[in-house]
């Protein structure tokens, strides 16, 4: 048996576009559905962002304040240190309590000094000139 088609081939053509722009149309929508949820997506993780970099930068002004204050202690501690090793320098080893307590031992109750002055003098010892040594002179004036 054989089958006879009464549609007009207009008419299929018609409904197979049809089909075709429906399915089009689905696939469009589609597309702009997952678009629109790749937007929201990414504006959440880029204000998301933001805020990180806000937090950041005041992070970053503390970190930069507490670096300068840093910065500045170590300059302080390289002079201290300076001083330190300059006082060093200049100091002449002397033991003041053990002078101060020796003196007042020695003299009676009675005196009264007005000044005290400790000079330190270096000497070199005769018999050995060639010696480095230096001993060191206290001499304490009345």
């Amino acid at each position: 048996m054989k089958e006879i088609d009464f549609l007009p081939e207009w008419y299929k053509s018609g409904r197979r576009r049809q089909v075709n722009y429906r399915t089009q149309y689905i696939i469009l929508g589609g597309i702009f559905l997952v678009m629109m949820v790749w937007n929201f997506i990414t504006s959440y993780s880029i204000s998301k962002a933001e805020a990180r970099v806000v937090q950041m930068t005041d992070k970053q002004a503390r970190a930069e304040k507490v670096s300068a204050k840093l910065a500045e202690l170590k300059n302080e501690m390289n002079t201290y240190h300076k001083r330190e090793t300059l006082v060093e320098r200049i100091d002449s080893k002397i033991n003041i309590a053990n002078i101060l307590a020796e003196i007042s031992y020695l003299i009676d109750e009675r005196i009264v000094l007005g000044k005290i002055e400790l000079v330190s003098e270096k000497f070199v010892d005769i018999q050995n000139k060639d010696s480095s040594r230096q001993a060191v002179d206290i001499s304490v004036r009345v």
